[in-house]
Order: C-alpha cells, then sequence, then structure tokens
C-alpha cells in the first residue's frame, strides 16, 4: 500500500515513465513495420521493386553509363541503410540529378527517357520516404533509450522507499507478535 505523499509521487513519476515509454515502443514498432522487416517489405520492398525497374529498362537499352549512375545510386541506398550516416541521402540525390542530365543527352527515345526518368524518380522518392523513415526512428530509440535511462533512479528510490517499507512492517509485525505472546 502506497501511504506516504513521496511514494506517491514516486509511484506517479514511474507510471508516467512507463505510459511515456509505451508510447515511444509502439511508435517505433509502426515505423519497423512501415519500414519492412526483409528486404521484400515495406518501405524497403518497394525501394527494390522501383529501382529494379529502372535497372531492367536501362539494362534492355545497353546503356552501360546509365547503369554504372543506378548501380551508385544503390550503393548509396545500402550505405545509408547500413551506416545510417544522412551524407548517404545528398549522395543518391546527387546521383539522381547526374543521372538525369545523362538520359537527357543519351540517344533514346523521348517516351524511353520520360518512362526511365520516372522509374527513377518513383525510386528516390521511396529512397526519401524510407531515409525519413529511418532518420525517425533512430531518434525516436535513442529517445526512448534516454527515458529509460532518466527512469532508473526513481525506480530505483522507488525499490528503496519499499524496502524500507517492507522491513518497518516487518519490525512492526515482530512487535505485535512479542507483545501477543506476553498477552
Amino acid at each position: 500500500l502506497v501511504t506516504t505523499p513521496e511514494m506517491v509521487a514516486l509511484v506517479d513519476s514511474v507510471n508516467a515513465g512507463i505510459e511515456l515509454q509505451s508510447k515511444h515502443f509502439t511508435e517505433i514498432q509502426a515505423l519497423v513495420e512501415k519500414i519492412g522487416y526483409s528486404e521484400d517489405e515495406g518501405l524497403r520492398g518497394s525501394l527494390r521493386s522501383a529501382v529494379q525497374s529502372a535497372e531492367e529498362k536501362v539494362n534492355a537499352a545497353n546503356l552501360d553509363s546509365l547503369t554504372v549512375k543506378i548501380l551508385m545510386m544503390r550503393r548509396h541506398e545500402k550505405d545509408f541503410i547500413i551506416r545510417g550516416e544522412e551524407k548517404y541521402i545528398g549522395r543518391l540525390q546527387d546521383r539522381v540529378t547526374e543521372f538525369g542530365g545523362m538520359l537527357s543527352d543519351s540517344n533514346l527515345s523521348a517516351g524511353d527517357q520520360q518512362q526511365i526518368s520516372g522509374l527513377i524518380e518513383g525510386y528516390k522518392s521511396r529512397f526519401d520516404e524510407f531515409a525519413q523513415s529511418k532518420v525517425e526512428l533512430n531518434n525516436l530509440t535513442a529517445t526512448l533509450d534516454a527515458d529509460f535511462e532518466n527512469l532508473l533512479p526513481t525506480v530505483g528510490s522507488l525499490a528503496t522507499e519499499a524496502e524500507e517499507g517492507a522491513a518497518a512492517a516487518v519490525a512492526q509485525l515482530n512487535s505485535v507478535n512479542q507483545l501477543v505472546l506476553i498477552v
């Protein structure tokens, strides 16, 4: 039983901390699901399918320089996935811009250029959404860790108060038992 105002405050503080962690964990769970549990699901899966469609069109046209640019985009994508460093977001955008210039200089028909450009823009759009979600996930995970670290001292204080209260209750019970034995 919580009887002192100090204990009530500690219990309320721990409950608030747990509720906050639960909220962050639910947000993290939703982001992980959105990103995808594997390379075939969620945003990761849509990234893969979008770039593969563009690769197929470029490969069919035998445009090696454009294939190299797509492979460089994929490298930056993978670097971002593995390392999580935001510099790879800018690098992928640079490769998309270079790709667009090279595509317009190619000997492909305007229709093929427009189709390939649309596929690359779709890939870039999915990557941007993926990157934004991944950065948000990293930030939420760091927040969850910090919240947990902040909650530990309060939980420790609550445990100490509970142990002291239990010891006092045992001492009081022993006193009552001795009085009962005397009577």
